[in-house]
């Protein structure tokens, strides 16, 4: 008897964490920053606020990645991420990387060129300045 309780226990366990909603997170984006920059931190909420699982890699100097992930030098803004092959460059909006990801087009990826670590008043779901 005690075995057949350990078996619908175990069993239940299993069927409950396949459904649980943590299971279906949403595409992981590993986010490359300075780890003083401020507008960094807000658009990782705001990826995480539109169901992206996000990791966060604070590096001191962000130019590797961007090259890494070629982005262009007139493209270059203070933080690079990858999702799913493509690069994302700056604050892009959540709904953008989204409709890329749908859509899957033949393209390096998104980019909103221009913000710099002296810029941090950036409003990551408009992606314009204050």
């Amino acid at each position: 008897m005690k075995r057949r309780n350990i078996l619908v226990a175990i069993t239940s366990l299993v069927v409950l964490a396949i459904s649980s909603p943590s299971q279906s997170a949403g595409p992981l984006v590993t986010v490359f920053k300075d780890p003083t920059c401020g507008c960094c931190g807000k658009w990782v909420e705001h990826l995480k606020a539109n169901g992206f699982t996000v990791k966060v890699q604070e590096v001191n100097d962000t130019s590797p990645y961007e090259r890494q992930y070629r982005v262009p030098r007139s493209m270059v803004s203070c933080h690079t991420a990858v999702v799913n092959g493509y690069t994302i460059e700056g604050h892009v909006p959540a709904a953008e990387i989204k409709r890329l990801l749908s859509e899957r087009p033949k393209a390096v990826g998104l980019a909103v060129p221009g913000h710099r670590y002296e810029d941090r008043r950036v409003d990551p779901s408009t992606s314009a300045r204050e």
